[in-house]
């Protein structure tokens, strides 16, 4: 490839070429040019800048040797600056460390209040279908239901272990899709109250986990009125049944 026949602005520092014919070999070289700048002091203790042009044949092997690495020098100066610019301090990883221990302190409490109300509103769901199971029963036999069993003639009223096959209205595992067995902490169980196979029920669910009694759902139906009521637990307190309204007291 031919070299530059004029050197470039000679403002740089930087080495530029100038083709020169080699009366010796024949061949065209590419002498190194160098640009500086010589500080000149005048008579009148002024100074000014002057810009000489240098070749290599001008240099010995030690002045070429120290002028070319300088650029490569702070080229490598530069680099080695910007890659400890890209690393963390400490101090600014301790600090990321608390920031993310804080949100995760304010976050997680609400992320497991969110878990356990949507166990909740599945519970919810399964009393208003035990609420219709009911009804119709009570249409199609014109008697009210006794068991849990009867129910599941109507619609099926399954279990962890499948359908129920209970003959009583007391406590029972509902299945759900955060219930794997009767004796997981996810799971509802549910009772139903009717005294005297009086037209009042009332079903009653809550968690197994006794550390969530609080998140408890209860509902009532009068089969002669038509009223039914709905009430969930808090955070703070379970639903109480005598703050249902299916009846006057």
């Amino acid at each position: 490839m031919a070299c530059p026949k004029n050197p470039v602005n000679p403002k740089h520092s930087l080495t530029r070429h100038l083709n020169r014919s080699d009366m010796k070999s024949g061949q065209k070289q590419c002498t190194k040019y160098f640009y500086y700048s010589d500080q000149q002091e005048s008579n009148q203790n002024k100074s000014h800048s002057s810009t000489k042009l240098v070749t290599s044949s001008n240099l010995n092997n030690s002045q070429l040797e120290t002028t070319e690495p300088i650029a490569y020098k702070k080229s490598i100066s530069k680099r080695q600056k910007i890659n400890r610019e890209k690393g963390f301090t400490l101090t600014e990883v301790l600090i990321t460390i608390v920031i993310v221990g804080i949100l995760s302190a304010i976050a997680l409490p609400n992320f497991l209040n969110q878990i356990l109300k949507t166990r909740q509103n599945e519970a919810a769901a399964l009393i208003t279908q035990l609420q219709n199971a009911i009804i119709s029963y009570a249409d199609e036999n014109g008697t009210y239901p006794t068991s849990w069993k009867d129910l599941n003639e109507i619609v099926s009223i399954m279990t962890p272990s499948g359908a129920t096959t209970q003959e009583d209205f007391e406590k029972m595992t509902l299945a759900s899709s955060s219930c794997k067995n009767a004796d997981g902490n996810n799971c509802y169980t549910v009772k139903a109250i009717n005294e005297n196979n009086d037209s009042l029920f009332i079903l009653s669910t809550e968690p197994i986990n006794e550390k969530h009694k609080n998140y408890n759902v209860i509902a009532c139906l009068d089969l002669i009125s038509g009223d039914s009521d709905f009430k969930k637990g808090t955070l703070s307190a379970p639903a109480q049944i005598s703050d249902l309204m299916c009846r006057e007291q």
